[in-house]
């Protein structure tokens, strides 16, 4: 996985993001993975696609109800 240190492709799919210059706003987000090692709690910075990250929002709500629903 990709962080911030090449904002020019997607970290999670590795797809160009199509960066425009100028009064444009970027496309892509920026977003913050968390996952659990032991006891210890990482995250990190990473530049998605709009794609991956709509995916990944659907994914957590959708594990978050679960959750919410005893599941």
């Amino acid at each position: 996985m990709r962080g911030l240190e090449d904002a020019s492709v997607c970290a999670l799919c590795g797809e160009p993001l199509d960066v425009r210059s100028g009064a444009e706003a970027e496309a892509g987000t920026d977003g913050s993975l968390a996952w659990r090692r032991g006891e210890r709690v990482e995250f990190e910075r990473v530049r998605q696609c709009d794609a991956c990250a709509a995916a990944l929002a659907y994914t957590m709500l959708r594990r978050s109800e679960d959750e919410d629903d005893g599941g």
